[in-house]
């Protein structure tokens, strides 16, 4: 498996950098260091570093208020504000899905959360195209560098039983002491049914056994439904949001 994004570093400020979805105008440049790296200069050259290849504007990764500041002054704007929330996972986590079960035994059978390989990926991308708008969607590329961007990830899937089709999936990634849901997505015909608190569930329960403290997740502020899935399985809304910061490079 190969990184989609490589490394890019000037002076004491490193990236990662490359194209956005596998778009040969648009760039993404990931910030690996913190805000005070980030000054006009660095980020003068990391733009004619991708403006050299080729790219014609580039995205920022969602950051916090103190690199969209630094951005800002290199005159990026705003692209998109998503929500941020955070999930305590100490001392205890007790999974959302296991609620009830006792006391509702005729219900149907839980589908089973299984491994994901890269046998199942052109039926995630499809599914995950079902669920995001252009911009957000993944194509090969953009699954690749989620699943390699945390020291250690995970990509979990659920099929139906009767047919075996892909109706979610989920990708997790641990780092210290933070666990990151990074992706979630239910077929539309299979929303509401309760995959995606499995496919949360397992997310937050693995981070936990890995040594992760608390969680996070972002969503849209578009996005209503995602965010009272989140709000209703305990995550709380931060302050403040992320932002994806744009900028021209012609």
């Amino acid at each position: 498996m190969t990184m989609a994004l490589t490394q890019l570093t000037i002076g004491d400020a490193s990236f990662r950098a490359g194209r956005w979805r596998g778009r040969a105008d648009l760039a993404t440049l990931v910030p690996l260091t913190g805000a005070p790296t980030l000054d006009s200069k660095t980020l003068g050259a990391a733009r004619e570093s991708l403006q050299n290849q080729g790219f014609q504007a580039v995205v920022t990764a969602a950051v916090g208020p103190p690199e969209r500041a630094a951005f800002e002054e290199d005159h990026f704007c705003e692209r998109e504000q998503l929500h941020l929330l955070r999930y305590d996972l100490q001392p205890r986590f007790v999974p959302h899905s296991t609620f009830g079960r006792n006391r509702r035994p005729r219900q149907r059978r839980r589908p089973a959360v299984r491994r994901g390989t890269t046998r199942d990926w052109d039926e995630i991308l499809t599914l995950d195209a079902q669920s995001f708008d252009e911009f957000w969607r993944f194509d090969q590329d953009g699954l690749e560098d989620s699943i390699q961007a945390t020291p250690t990830s995970r990509l979990r899937i659920i099929r139906e039983r009767s047919s075996d089709e892909l109706v979610g999936y989920a990708l997790a990634g641990h780092s210290g002491g933070s666990g990151y849901l990074q992706r979630l997505a239910v077929r539309p015909n299979r929303r509401r049914q309760g995959i995606a608190t499995l496919l949360v569930d397992d997310a937050l329960a693995w981070t936990r056994r890995r040594g992760a403290a608390v969680g996070w997740v972002n969503t849209q502020t578009s996005n209503d439904n995602a965010l009272r899935l989140y709000q209703k399985l305990g995550f709380t809304l931060q302050d403040h949001r992320l932002t994806v910061m744009y900028r021209k490079l012609a």
